[in-house]
């Protein structure tokens, strides 16, 4: 073969095809054996080295992978394979400003147009803006090619958005200016994305005049009567709003509108734009006159809702819109869209004779039918249900149970129809099925007024039992086709349920008790039930899981919510938007093992997404599609200024305390320095932002009390956030200044640190106690709405007692710091035991949640008051001088002090005690409940149910149900236990440490 640069690239790919391979399969040991072996023969192989570095990175060890890398820098290498090599390496190191020093300085030794490429992209990931544009144009210059032009100029807008100094004032007109000669070169090819640019530059300085005559110029808008929503003519709208040429417009959308009548954006941006215009205004009168007598749609009824809104206070406006809705059944009443369409307009409707008016007109389509011919009759049901619902609530156990009873009717009824539908059940998709929702509106009915603390379940049973509906005869059901064998309700079935558990491993136990309902549980287990056997025909319904979920944390069976949320498979950025609903309940409901690893996946989601979001705006760059780089860049800055981001990372430190050794708390307390930083939690030049998603929870709450509800609850977040952040700091750096070799010359600047936390707690929690006065319309709703359990803020106090107590000691103004902290904890835990007393006289199905919770909020006061009491026995350690005492002096200290000086664990031993005591209360009393005699429980339950829900929902999953919830509640009790043993060994040793101390 003859020599020459080709051979030698040859050759160098042909020796690493085996070290690539090698890591793609990560078998990265291997790959530095082989490139030892290739270096041997060519000891100046570059990219070699670097893939030896990438395999040390992989390997966790980045020293050794640095040593190789500084001096190939130094080498400035600007071959493509090392270069990719060095993109990755310094990719997965997180350095992506050492990445583009590497590059820059490559471009400077040699430019090519795949260097300056990689250049810009890594300038883009750094917001380099001004490098960026440089770049880019140098690229232009170079190639001659359009991308590369509209990368320069995007590049100033961008800049022009992001900063907002000089440089960036003078972006937009030098844009303009490219863009200007650009365009006159390109006459008429300009690509539409440039085109775009030039819009947006002019739009920008708001020269209007200038945007008109740049469409006019391109064909904008067309002179047809076809409306096409994209730029182009949202750009022609608002420069002609911008002009005040309303009257123009208008006709042109009204002549739009006229020949594409079901385009429901056009007639609502007419509606939008002209219905409060002093020109325009008589001219949407007019049409919307005219169309609803006219061409009567489902369009135009939604179009007129629209129109009509606002104006409910006046009679003749609901005569219109009672009209618009019966209008909007008529023609959409089948389509699944049909009630998220008009719920917000149903809001305004729901007094006076007009809602009477249009009860009387749903009322019909409500009850049940013998049969249904076609999905849309399922779901102009389920659309009609809802919109019952809305309009007249059930304001009464009774009234919720009949609609309860009603929609499990119209779902048996709809699977018949529905299964007729399917000949191969393998065929069946993952969605659930219209009439599923009959399931959602039932479940969510019977949940009603569980989040309150005032209800009215009192004497529901009774009320029920003696009631002339008793729920026995329902018709609807017999002749379906997907009937099965009737099951009646009996002791060896009720015993069949509960062999069925070993399946998911519960616990089985001969029954004792004898099974007992109460008015609190009636419908929420009622609920459950029918819950888990939606959820059992159709796994794949999300609104229905939700609901259970919910359900379970209400009652405080976390761990079986756990189980059913695995089935929504949360993944990705959803951990943002809805792992609230199952991860905080989670963490207070003792699931510590479960939440760990739930929190460690959250956490990954964050920081894997802030390392590698610039990638989606490089993609815009390489596409052309320059109106998503603001788009991109703003979702990223909304996703990492996110609340539950922050949160989850200070949860999840606190949790890495729970079981922790104190040879442990060091370097715990390091890693919290270096991973949060406390600027970007305290002196934010940004708000938090709330991404949570409550449109899951629409069937339980009205979209105005949700949106309340989360503005009330993400102001409780950022100062639950805060005040976390600051208890953490404060014990971290507790823990690393007594840990410090200059531990006496930096206390001074610690305790200034360590004040600054105290003083935010103090801040917060006063700001706390006034929310609820604040936000005292928000609705109640378990595990977000009220604000703060009165237990947090007194297990706040006790933690800042012991803190002020360490402080101290390090400042030496106490001489028994050890005493004055035991006193502390002996002094608060009577007012903490007398709150969990109380909790446990009033247990049951509603209260067993809370009380679990204050359990969580004890058990970790207690655990973080170990670790104080150890800071302070370090301190007192350094604070004595054991070379002014003798060893016999000191023996014998250790001999008579010993046993009084354990004595300062005292308030500990006791605390935890009476805590393990407590728990193992709680457990008794969730043995008592369960197992029971299998007799008692069809009696208790007689007359409650319709025939239907007996058979084929309460006989088949009550026993399932009701040992979960059981043994939900005894895995997270053993799970604070497991806190506390690990507690108990913490004391243990603390006690032998202090002996020989002489000053406590």
């Amino acid at each position: 073969m003859s020599g020459g640069p080709n051979a030698e690239t040859w050759v160098r790919e042909r020796r690493l095809r085996p070290i690539y391979e090698l890591l793609d399969s990560g078998n990265n040991k291997k790959v530095i054996a082989e490139v030892d072996r290739v270096m041997k023969k060519n000891p100046t192989f570059t990219c070699a080295k670097v893939l030896k570095a990438l395999a040390l990175i992989r390997m966790n060890k980045t020293n050794e992978a640095r040593g190789i890398l500084k001096p190939v820098l130094k080498e400035v290498p600007t071959d493509d394979g090392t270069i990719q090599a060095l993109s990755i390496c310094y990719r997965e190191l997180d350095e992506p400003i050492t990445l583009c020093n590497i590059l820059e300085a490559a471009c400077k030794k040699e430019q090519s147009e795949e260097l300056l490429t990689h250049c810009f992209m890594a300038q883009v990931r750094t917001n380099e803006y001004s490098k960026q544009h440089l770049t880019a144009i140098n690229l232009y210059k170079a190639y001659t090619k359009p991308t590369y032009f509209g990368w320069a100029v995007a590049s100033l807008l961008i800049k022009a958005e992001k900063l907002q100094d000089d440089s960036a004032r003078i972006s937009v007109p030098l844009a303009e200016r490219m863009l200007s000669k650009f365009i006159k070169e390109q006459k008429n090819q300009v690509e539409d994305n440039i085109l775009i640019l030039y819009l947006e530059t002019l739009k920008k300085q708001k020269k209007w005049e200038e945007v008109l005559k740049v469409l006019k110029d391109h064909g904008y808008p067309q002179p047809t009567t076809i409306w096409n929503n994209d730029y182009f003519y949202e750009a022609y709208t608002q420069a002609m709003i911008e002009l005040d040429r309303k009257t123009c417009l208008y006709e042109y959308l009204h002549a739009c509108y006229m020949k594409n009548m079901d385009e429901y954006h056009l007639i609502e941006r007419i509606i939008t734009l002209f219905k409060n215009d002093d020109e325009g205004k008589e001219s949407v009168k007019t049409l919307m006159g005219d169309i609803r007598v006219k061409y009567p749609s489902y369009v135009v009824a939604l179009a007129d809702l629209l129109y009509c809104k606002d104006h409910s206070k006046d009679d003749d406006w609901n005569i219109r819109i009672r009209e618009d809705l019966q209008m909007a059944c008529t023609y959409g009443a089948e389509k699944p869209s049909f009630y998220s369409d008009i719920v917000s307009y149903v809001y305004q409707f729901k007094v006076g004779t007009f809602k009477s008016e249009f009860l009387d007109f749903l009322g019909p389509n409500v009850e049940p039918v013998a049969e249904y011919d076609s999905v849309g009759k399922i779901i102009r049901d389920v659309n009609y249900e809802l919109l019952d619902r809305e309009l007249d609530p059930d304001n009464s156990p009774i009234k919720r149970m009949e609609r309860a009873h009603r929609c499990l009717e119209k779902y048996f009824i709809g699977e018949s129809v529905v299964s007729s539908f399917r000949s191969d059940e393998n065929l069946r998709t993952k969605e659930a099925d219209y009439h599923d929702m009959f399931l959602v509106i039932a479940a969510s009915t019977l949940m009603a007024k569980y989040d309150e603390d005032v209800n009215d379940f009192e004497g529901v049973l009774q009320k029920v039992k003696s009631s002339e509906q008793n729920f026995v005869t329902q018709s609807g059901y017999k002749n379906r086709a997907t009937k099965e064998k009737i099951i009646e309700i009996d002791n060896d079935n009720i015993r069949e349920s509960y062999k069925s558990l070993s399946v998911e491993g519960l616990s089985l136990q001969e029954p004792q008790e004898p099974y007992i309902l109460t008015d609190e549980h009636y419908l929420l287990t009622a609920a459950i039930l029918l819950m888990e056997f939606g959820l059992k025909q159709c796994p794949y319904n999300h609104s229905l899981r939700i609901l259970l979920i919910k359900a379970y944390n209400r009652i405080g069976a976390v761990d079986r919510a756990c189980k059913v949320a695995q089935g929504l498979d949360i993944k990705h950025i959803q951990y943002d938007s809805l792992g609230y609903m199952i991860i905080w309940k989670m963490l207070r409901g003792g699931m510590y093992q479960e939440v760990t690893k739930m929190l460690t996946i959250a956490e990954n989601v964050y920081t894997n997404y802030k390392r590698e979001s610039m990638e989606h705006v490089i993609t815009t760059y390489k596409y052309g599609t320059f109106t998503k780089i603001p788009e991109f860049m703003a979702f990223r800055e909304m996703l990492l200024n996110s609340c539950q981001y922050y949160m989850v990372a200070v949860e999840k430190r606190f949790l890495e305390y729970y079981f922790a050794s104190p040879s442990d708390f060091t370097q715990i307390a390091k890693t919290i320095q270096n991973d949060i930083s406390r600027e970007e939690v305290f002196d934010r030049t940004s708000a938090f932002s709330d991404n949570r998603d409550f449109t899951v929870f629409q069937f339980l709450e009205s979209e105005p009390r949700l949106e309340t509800l989360k503005e009330a609850s993400c102001t409780t977040d950022v100062l639950n956030l805060k005040t976390r952040n600051a208890l953490m700091f404060a014990i971290t750096d507790l823990i690393i200044l007594v840990d410090h070799p200059e531990f006496v010359s930096i206390a001074e600047s610690r305790i200034k640190l360590i004040d600054e936390s105290i003083n935010v707690v103090k801040t917060n929690m006063e700001n706390m106690s006034q929310l609820n006065n604040r936000y005292n319309d928000v609705p109640n709703f378990d595990g977000i709405w009220p604000a703060m359990d009165s237990i947090v803020v007194e297990c706040l106090s006790v933690l800042l007692e012991l803190i002020s107590g360490v402080r101290k000691a390090i400042l030496k103004v106490e001489i028994t710091p050890l005493v004055t902290m035991k006193n502390s904890v002996s002094g608060s835990w009577k007012s903490l035991m007398k709150r969990l007393h109380q909790d446990l006289k009033n247990l049951n199905i509603l209260t067993i949640g809370r009380c679990i919770e204050s359990v969580h909020h004890v058990t970790e006061t207690l655990t973080l008051a170990c670790i104080l009491f150890n800071v302070c026995i370090k301190v007192i350690k350094k604070q004595t001088d054991a070379r002014n005492t003798r060893k016999k002096k000191k023996a014998a200290s250790a001999a008579d002090g010993s046993a009084s000086k354990k004595k300062h664990f005292e308030s500990l031993w006791d605390a935890i005690s009476s805590l393990r005591e407590h728990i193992q209360h709680i457990q008794t009393s969730v043995n008592r409940t369960m197992p029971y005699k299998w007799t008692t429980v069809e009696q208790s339950w007689e007359g409650l149910l319709g025939e239907n829900f007996k058979i084929e929902v309460f006989s088949k999953f009550f026993g399932v149900v009701h040992s979960g919830i059981a043994d939900s509640y005894t895995k997270q009790l053993d799970q604070f236990i497991r806190v506390i043993d690990n507690n108990t060994k913490l004391i243990s040793l603390m006690e032998k440490e202090i002996v020989g101390l002489s000053t406590a």
